[in-house]
């Protein structure tokens, strides 16, 4: 029944995502534009050799503000993915929904400060991974870059879950989320699974195509490229522009097939 489910989720995903995929293109390079600033200035400043202190200021702040701003355009494309469940008409500016309310404002910055606390211990477990592969021989440096792609990607999918039932059901908290999420987990174990490892897995391609093409032009037709790995991080950021909505629409629709007693009332508060 679970792996039935994940199959529909997928088709249905599918169809809404090119229905909307001008709407879900423009949100998703939104949520993304100022990690793209921040990676364009910093390569620019490395190819340009002025990485002064003004510009180190400059790129920090530009950083600071799309820090800020994460969690409430992350919230807004979780929103654009609960509506295209619903809705042939999810339209760009619905990546802004965390601005339009204080209240979804609040609720998404409250759900940013769990998010955080993840990401500090994808952090420290990165450093814990980077540190053991130090240790060994150098062309398992890749490896260990790899896993923690992976990881995080992985923490960023599981993350997107249980948000998309925070978004979903609004009147609701980030406990009811989390708790409904890890439900439909237990329940729906092997879907779910699946599901996330899907949704992993989507998204890593957009860092390993680009990987693989650096890697290739440097080591097998002997060119050269003067910052590969920030070439590496724009180009990936460009492709989880494509990948990143379809993640959240899908996430949204085995979240309604799963448990269709969470009401959609997205718009409510």
């Amino acid at each position: 029944m679970s792996m039935e489910i994940f199959k529909e989720s997928v088709k249905k995903a599918f169809g809404s995502y090119k229905m909307n995929f001008v709407s879900f293109f423009v949100g998703a390079f939104v949520l993304l534009l100022f990690p793209l600033i921040v990676m364009g200035l910093y390569t620019y400043a490395l190819y340009a050799d002025i990485l002064s202190f003004t510009m180190f200021v400059v790129i920090t702040a530009v950083a600071l503000i799309g820090v800020i701003l994460l969690m409430p355009l992350l919230y807004g494309l979780a929103y654009q993915g609960v509506k295209g469940t619903r809705s042939p008409d999810v339209a760009a500016s619905d990546i802004f929904f965390a601005f339009k309310s204080g209240d979804h404002f609040i609720r998404s910055l409250g759900f940013g400060a769990i998010a955080l606390t993840l990401g500090v211990i994808v952090f420290i477990i990165a450093q814990g991974i980077l540190y053991v592969f130090s240790l060994s021989p150098a062309h398992l440096d890749w490896l260990s870059f790899n896993i923690i792609i992976a990881l995080a990607l992985l923490v960023l999918v599981i993350f997107m879950y249980p948000l998309a039932i925070y978004v979903m059901d609004a009147p609701k908290g980030v406990k009811y989320s989390f708790s409904e999420a890890s439900g439909i987990m237990k329940s729906y174990s092997g879907g779910t699974i699946v599901a996330l490892i899907f949704a992993t897995v989507l998204n890593w391609i957009s860092f390993l195509i680009p990987v693989a093409v650096v890697c290739g032009y440097l080591d097998f037709l002997g060119g050269s490229i003067a910052y590969p790995e920030e070439l590496v991080a724009i180009v990936t950021l460009i492709l989880l522009i494509l990948t990143l909505p379809f993640t959240a629409v899908f996430l949204a629709y085995m979240v309604k097939d799963t448990r269709p007693t969470i009401h959609d009332t997205a718009e409510e508060i």
